[in-house]
């Protein structure tokens, strides 16, 4: 599966120096379904802003445990993995984790740094559902975090139900290729854990 060239000439150059692991087609179930080309790649910077959208992190407590969403009803996917959402105005990035992991999933929580992100080329034309996003390409970055504390008052209403399980249990029933992520925030945790010790 090859991509079609982006537009965005600095996201071109962000793709050359942080190349994919792995490409997938997934379709997003919106009221008009959104067909997208989706990749997983590692990085340490941030993707170019022109093309950012929604900031995610995955979350890493007590060892050795990750936050999942919808531990109930694992599909595989990374999703499961990676709460966050738009920032704010004026927000940072690392401003955008606290918030957006708070509402979704309740959990206080300390980011570190940036481990990868996932590159979306839309299949189709624009809906008006996808309008808020860059099109047609647009990259989620994906940091790195630390649990720090939960408090059910962060939650915004109506949220997916999220919690700490074991992380060898995460990983088996997460996609071999969807992997490589989490295991990249296992070995930022550590490192964090032993620059603090």
């Amino acid at each position: 599966m090859a991509y079609a060239r982006p537009v965005d000439e600095s996201l071109s150059a962000f793709l050359r120096s942080h190349p994919c692991h792995h490409e997938y087609e997934e379709t997003w179930p919106l009221a008009t379904p959104v067909p997208l080309r989706a990749a997983l790649g590692f990085a340490g910077v941030l993707p170019p802003a022109a093309v950012r959208s929604s900031i995610l992190a995955i979350v890493t407590g007590p060892a050795p445990q990750v936050l999942f969403i919808h531990p109930h009803q694992p599909t595989g996917d990374i999703a499961h993995l990676i709460p966050g959402g738009r920032p704010e105005p004026g927000e940072s990035p690392e401003e955008t984790v606290v918030r957006e992991v708070g509402e979704e999933t309740g959990w206080r929580v300390r980011p570190g740094p940036i481990i990868g992100y996932r590159h979306f080329h839309h299949l189709g034309p624009l809906t008006a559902e996808m309008a808020d996003r860059p099109y047609p390409d647009f990259v989620q970055p994906i940091f790195a975090a630390t649990a720090e504390s939960y408090d059910s008052a962060l939650l915004a209403t109506g949220e997916a139900p999220a919690g700490m399980v074991d992380i060898a249990w995460a990983r088996r029933v997460t996609r071999t290729h969807h992997r490589p992520l989490l295991d990249a925030a296992e070995r930022a945790a550590a490192n964090e854990s032993a620059v603090r010790t």
